[in-house]
């Protein structure tokens, strides 16, 4: 018998080489949003700037499987973002890294 799947989180660093203003979300399944003020600066990162990616996924209480699920989900929305725009994930209305996407769903939200 299958077990029902678990709502879970699936959380990474991401780093851009433009600044992140605000954040992004699609649905209640992708976020890309800047790290909370006063993270400390890493010097050799100089010229890239990390920003905080959240992507849903159906877990499992099997920690390897879950594991698996989460890097695979992870994957392929970080190939869209790529996709969307390889150089930077600057962030704005409907915009990952300059260029335009329209998913259902997307929208920018002000910085809080």
């Amino acid at each position: 018998m299958l077990a029902h799947p678990l709502p879970r989180v699936a959380r990474k660093i991401l780093y851009s080489t433009q600044p992140v203003e605000g954040y992004w979300r699609f649905a209640d399944r992708l976020v890309l949003r800047p790290l909370p003020e006063g993270n400390p600066a890493v010097p050799w990162l100089a010229e890239s700037y990390p920003l905080i990616f959240e992507c849903a996924y159906p877990g499992t209480e099997d920690v390897v499987l879950s594991f698996s699920r989460s890097d695979r989900i992870a994957d392929q929305w970080m190939s869209v973002l790529a996709l969307a725009d390889p150089a930077s994930p600057r962030l704005g209305p409907g915009h990952v890294g300059g260029s335009s996407i329209s998913p259902a769903g997307g929208e920018r939200q002000p910085d809080r």
